[in-house]
């Protein structure tokens, strides 16, 4: 058991097999970002025009695992319940949806959250962001696969304290997003490469009382079965060498937290099924 916990809140695309594309989940799934619907290892809800899980919080590479399948498993459950076998769920980076297909979308299910978002300055502060669109653009549908990252609890999101720890425990990804090389024929024009570029390469967070929401994946990491280990020893690594002997991560840490986000960044609309 570790002092860091993580957890996920990914959305993900609706694909109908009788229309052979994906849809908008709107209609089609319980619970809202303020009333989400609980599961027994986490919550799903609509979020704008996608499905969204969350799960909670981790001690251990195992126990995200475990939390991931299980939420994967009841969201299942339900849409079997409830539509039999019409709809698969897919992740990735960025999909359209066909005019026809949102009918019964409103302007509210097109609304984009205004919560703040942050990055970090050159002098390795935290600097807070503009929001990119107030709204979705269903030919350019952008699925978030954020991670919640905790190392506290409880605490003020404005104290002046805790926004230097944050910035503290940071600065490994500023160096990490810095170091990603992305094959630029191969990447594409999407909200997720703006946000990427827009920060300078550099992360992208939400401040929580736990710690951040690091908002720079994609749900395209769902693809990945081995993601879920990568993902929380990286977390861990960085929590032990900074936090508990104040140095810096090994660099082969930075180099695998490089690498998770790279393939974020190429090929952006491709998309496949989710491997937990």
């Amino acid at each position: 058991m570790g002092n860091v916990t993580i957890g996920c809140d990914p959305e993900m695309f609706l694909f109908d097999k009788e229309k052979g594309r994906t849809v908008p989940a709107v209609g089609l799934i319980p619970g809202t970002k303020s009333k989400p619907w609980r599961l027994t290892h986490g919550s799903m809800q609509l979020d704008g025009l996608l499905l969204e899980i969350g799960t909670d919080p981790a001690h251990s590479a195992d126990e995200f695992r475990h939390n991931l399948r299980s939420v994967m498993s009841d969201v299942r459950s339900f849409l079997r319940a409830n539509y039999g076998d019409r709809y698969e769920l897919q992740c990735g980076a960025v999909t359209k949806f066909a005019p026809e297909d949102c009918e019964a979308v409103t302007e509210k299910d097109l609304s984009v959250g205004c919560e703040s978002q942050y990055t970090m300055s050159n002098e390795g502060s935290l600097r807070k962001l503009d929001m990119l669109s107030d709204s979705i653009n269903i030919e350019e549908v952008c699925a978030g696969g954020h991670l919640h990252i905790g190392f506290s609890e409880k605490q003020d999101i404005y104290d002046p304290v805790w926004l230097r720890s944050v910035a503290m425990f940071l600065r490994p990804y500023k160096v990490a997003i810095g170091s990603v090389v992305v094959d630029s024929s191969k990447m594409e024009i999407t909200r997720f490469n703006n946000l990427f570029s827009r920060g300078l390469f550099n992360p992208v967070i939400r401040i929580k009382p736990y710690g951040f929401e690091f908002r720079n994946f994609s749900s395209k990491w769902l693809t990945d079965p081995n993601f879920y280990k990568v993902a929380f020893n990286t977390q861990n690594d960085i929590y032990s060498y900074l936090v508990q002997t104040k140095g810096q991560p090994k660099e082969d840490t930075l180099c695998k937290l490089a690498n998770l986000l790279a393939c974020q960044y190429t090929n952006a609309k491709d998309f496949g099924n989710v491997a937990y």
